[in-house]
């Protein structure tokens, strides 16, 4: 639960591309209110507030008190936040209440008051008590879009008034004369009992050094062949390794002219109720983007992230790619966000290969030479006998 505030940072640069309303410098007012007349053990109630028109997807608040003066009681939130993700926490020493709001898919524009936070004045308590608000993380980031930090002013001091009532000084009593203490009778000297030899401490054993996180990990988009025209297929988007991560934003480019998404379904990996996640593949024309947080635990399955149904083009004749861009994949076990190793393996379709076709050949005689001149010949007879006839040519 500590590490969540280091959620914003990284999900405030998710889903990142377009352009942002403007905002004059100071139009946004964060204000901390102030409670009067308290007395010790009285539980006061302080405002957190914001004045201007402006339209958010997140903000990190705390509001800070002094622990060894000042004890947390609890808060109510303005009903309109609730349709948003808000998470309020306070820190391990008691100092700081933490709060963020969080528009996922639509930004959040609240004016007045956000909270109410409940302090009870502790019995010890004998001067004013300082409440101080810090706000950050202010930013417009819509899916698909360019994410801009919104101009803000916070009126950072509070206070709690703390009314001490006089006690009157307490009257002393008369005191007697002191009376000798009677005189005990002298005792023996206590006789020394024997000591025992000092017996050595057990020597603990020695500990194991901690291992480290595992830390890699593959995605990979499916890939079919032999695909014909205007023919639906499902691809799966995949990740496999020994790894532990708080943050994913993942982005799949295809060709628009070559394929079309028809669906997209979460897969096993990310389809946890505890899981924040974001898949659009409608803002922008051929990219799919995917955004997870895991606010409790880490995300170290392996399977199915999704499953991207396509349609080919009618078209459809030449191999197309589908490209994995890993822009946030991140591990935060506290407040520091540490990056994880990965690599990745693009997919590909491809169109039906035409079977080859045999010209059907044609049979040619061998060509002969063109006739040039005439010869003319006349047959003869040989041993031919007296008075006999012959024919000749």
């Amino acid at each position: 639960m500590k590490r969540f505030f280091a959620f914003l940072i990284a999900f405030a640069m998710v889903f990142s591309l377009v352009s942002v309303p403007a905002y004059a410098e100071g139009d946004v007012v964060f204000s901390v209110g102030s409670a009067e007349g308290a007395k010790p053990g009285d539980t006061v109630t302080i405002p957190i507030s914001v004045s201007g028109q402006y339209e958010a997807h997140t903000v990190k608040i705390k509001l800070y008190f002094d622990p060894e003066n000042v004890e947390y009681v609890g808060f109510e939130r303005n009903p309109e936040l609730n349709s948003y993700f808000c998470y309020e926490e306070l820190a391990p020493n008691g100092n700081f209440l933490g709060i963020a709001i969080m528009g996922l898919t639509n930004p959040f524009s609240v004016e007045g008051v956000l909270y109410n936070v409940n302090l009870r004045v502790k019995e010890s308590c004998t001067e004013d008590q300082p409440v101080t608000l810090e706000v950050g993380d202010f930013f417009y980031s819509p899916i698909g879009g360019g994410s801009s930090s919104i101009p803000y002013t916070v009126n950072t001091e509070g206070h709690i008034g703390v009314e001490v009532e006089p006690t009157e000084a307490p009257t002393e009593a008369p005191t007697e004369a002191p009376t000798e203490a009677p005189t005990e009778a002298p005792t023996e000297a206590p006789t020394e009992a024997p000591t025992e030899a000092p017996t050595e401490a057990p020597t603990a054993e020695p500990t194991a050094e901690p291992t480290e996180e595992p830390v890699g990990a593959t995605f990979t988009m499916g890939s079919e062949y032999d695909v014909p025209p205007a023919t639906e297929i499902t691809l799966d988007f995949t990740v496999e390794g020994n790894y532990m991560a708080s943050t994913l934003y993942a982005e799949l480019d295809y060709d628009v002219n070559s394929l079309e998404v028809v669906n997209v379904v979460n897969g096993e990996v990310i389809n946890d109720e505890g899981y924040i996640v974001i898949v659009d593949y409608e803002s922008i024309p051929g990219k799919i983007l995917i955004g997870v947080v895991v606010p409790e635990g880490f995300m170290t399955a392996n399977g199915t992230i999704v499953s991207v149904t396509f349609k080919t083009s009618d078209d459809f004749n030449a191999p197309t790619d589908i490209t994995i861009g890993i822009n946030e994949f991140n591990y935060i076990p506290e407040y520091e966000v540490l990056p994880v190793e990965y690599s990745v393996s693009d997919g590909i379709v491809t169109p039906v290969e035409e079977e080859p076709t045999d010209e059907p050949t044609v049979p040619t005689t061998e060509p002969t030479e063109e006739p040039v001149g005439a010869t003319f010949t006349m047959g003869s007879a040989y041993d031919v006998p007296p008075a006999t006839e012959v024919t000749l040519d």
